[in-house]
């Protein structure tokens, strides 16, 4: 994964926001943007709280099944007895790609998730060419109203890291004075 900012970039706004991931044990949502970057807001690793530059082209960004991810990753691992871990991992990612991409290696666009969706047992999925990410919840969508608020929120923090939180472990950017 891309080494993280602290800042959002000034350019992005409530429009670009696509969504956000909350997380029965977050205290503040990962807000994701159609550029395909994201802002972690809250975190149990210090260094993986900020802004995260798109990744690279996506070739899915969706919500799907954890059980049918934790499949394909069960059998990655037990495919041709490989033991070696970067192996198992490149299987595991040929197995996504099989999956849930059309295998023209085309980028596809991020956008939020339908509105009926529902998200009991999904997590948020995303595959570039040379990177994925499996989230440990579900993508939400938002209101314009609440993206307003996620992006004001943002820029009003300060940059100065503050954590582990008590009750969740997380670590977390401070609130302006």
């Amino acid at each position: 994964m891309p080494a993280n900012r602290l800042d959002l970039p000034s350019n992005y706004n409530a429009v670009h926001v696509v969504g956000v991931t909350r997380g029965a044990d977050k205290i503040r949502p990962t807000v994701y943007f159609a550029t395909g970057s994201h802002f972690t807001q809250s975190h149990k690793t210090a260094n993986n709280i900020g802004y995260h530059p798109p990744p690279g082209h996506h070739l899915f960004f969706g919500n799907v099944s954890a059980s049918e991810l934790d499949q394909i990753k069960a059998s990655a691992r037990a495919g041709n007895g490989v033991k070696e871990p970067r192996r198992r991992a490149l299987a595991y990612y040929q197995g996504l790609l099989a999956k849930f991409t059309d295998g023209t290696g085309r980028a596809c666009q991020v956008l939020p998730p339908p509105l009926s969706q529902k998200r009991k047992g999904l997590v948020l999925l995303e595959v570039t060419t040379d990177w994925l990410h499996r989230s440990r919840s579900a993508l939400e969508p938002v209101s314009y109203q609440e993206a307003v608020q996620l992006v004001r929120n943002i820029r009003g923090r300060t940059t100065r890291k503050l954590g582990p939180h008590q009750a969740t472990g997380e670590y977390y950017f401070a609130d302006q004075a």
